[in-house]
């Protein structure tokens, strides 16, 4: 299989999608071969679209290794996903308390800076602010690992641009 990548931004990609019934070509689409065993490739996939193409053989196993990274600045916006990692996480059990690890150590963080960094000043409602920012995003962690609310980022299902193949014997390749 073979990484591939609409090359536009999110927003023009995901119509691209519809218009082409998810035939995107030419300057549209960049595909990254993995060349042979020993390359990776590292990209931010949550800003992007991509797919990887069906694996039809392979001379040896490959593997796939998923990796999350957070800013170590607290204040910067986090893309760190819940729904992304339960989706990852059929074997353990484990992505609730591991996201609420990372969510509340950033937190953490945050307060620590405020604490030990932020200029004295008698703007109570600059004060205010900075806290109910670090107070928001708890809340949101929360409201995630309740069920309550969902950063569920979204997908093309490429099965509905689909149909079997008369011709060669269902490969599921040609386009509707």
């Amino acid at each position: 299989g073979d990484l591939q990548i609409v090359k536009k931004r999110k927003e023009e990609a995901l119509p691209l999608i519809e218009r082409t019934k998810n035939n995107v070509t030419g300057d549209d689409l960049l595909t990254v071969s993995y060349e042979k065993a020993g390359w990776c490739i590292f990209v931010q996939g949550s800003e992007m679209v991509h797919r990887v193409t069906r694996v039809q053989k392979a001379k040896e196993p490959r593997l796939s290794l998923v990796m999350a990274f957070q800013p170590s600045n607290p204040f910067q916006p986090d893309k760190t996903v819940l729904d992304t990692w339960m989706r990852f996480d059929a074997e353990t059990g484990s992505a609730p308390f591991e996201f609420f690890r990372t969510k509340a150590h950033m937190m953490g963080s945050a307060l620590h800076h405020l604490a030990a960094e932020e200029e004295a000043t008698i703007d109570r409602v600059h004060l205010s602010n900075r806290l109910r920012a670090v107070a928001a995003e708890l809340s949101r962690t929360a409201d995630l690992l309740e069920g309550k609310d969902t950063d569920f980022i979204g997908f093309v299902n490429e099965t509905k641009y689909v149909t079997e193949c008369k011709l060669c014997d269902g490969c599921q390749q040609c386009s509707v």
